[in-house]
């Protein structure tokens, strides 16, 4: 049984890869990744797609696209998002496949409606997506304003019709914008922030005693 939850979720993988390979010559692969809701009983999530539906389709006849959805809810995926007019995937979210599975891909779009719990959410998706060498296109909220220089923030429908309009420069543009997160966002430079706010605080707490003179 072991064995087997660990071969499933690499059949899935190389299922979504064959898909994807058999879209047409420069098919576009956008995606997306989260969970599938708030959990807060507000629309978000996954759901957040639909806020896309009219650029996703309009651009689809000019250049082939497909959407592939990474989370957790087939469910919600089959309901909602299937029924789009463009071709669409579906991948059950594994961290043994998460990462492979995102780099299958060209580009990543993350709409964001606005809300009390989605203006407090913090920088890892967008950091997620652009380590892995995707274009993003991604609503505004203040965590992702330090990153307008690597990705398209913004409206995203409009921002994501720019995007596919001009997708070979942004993909050019990848391996710098990898550099750059790498450079300030990897978990090394992370975790040294960390360390120096707790060793601030610490000597806060506990001051060094002055030594008295000689």
């Amino acid at each position: 049984m072991a064995s087997w939850r660990h071969r499933a979720p690499h059949r899935a993988l190389q299922a979504l890869r064959q898909g994807l390979q058999q879209q047409p010559p420069g098919s576009l692969r956008v995606v997306w990744f989260g969970g599938h809701g708030t959990g807060r009983g507000e629309e978000g999530g996954m759901l957040d797609l639909l806020t896309l539906q009219a650029a996703l389709e309009a651009a689809h006849p000019q250049r082939p696209l497909s959407l592939t959805v990474i989370s957790d809810n087939r469910a919600k995926f089959e309901q909602a998002i299937r029924p789009l007019r463009v071709p669409t995937f579906y991948l059950d979210w594994n961290r043994l496949t998460f990462h492979a599975a995102l780099r299958l891909h060209h580009a990543c779009v993350i709409p964001v409606r606005p809300s009390p719990w989605t203006v407090c959410k913090s920088n890892n998706r967008l950091v997620t997506a652009l380590h892995a060498g995707l274009v993003c296109v991604a609503d505004s909220i203040p965590s992702y304003e330090p990153f307008s220089v690597l990705a398209l923030i913004g409206p995203c429908a409009s921002h994501l019709t720019r995007a596919l309009a001009d997708i070979d420069r942004l993909r050019a543009q990848a391996p710098a914008n990898v550099r750059a997160v790498e450079a300030r966002w990897d978990i090394t430079q992370v975790g040294n922030a960390w360390e120096a706010l707790v060793r601030q605080n610490l000597a806060r707490m506990h001051p060094t005693p002055a030594r008295s003179a000689a």
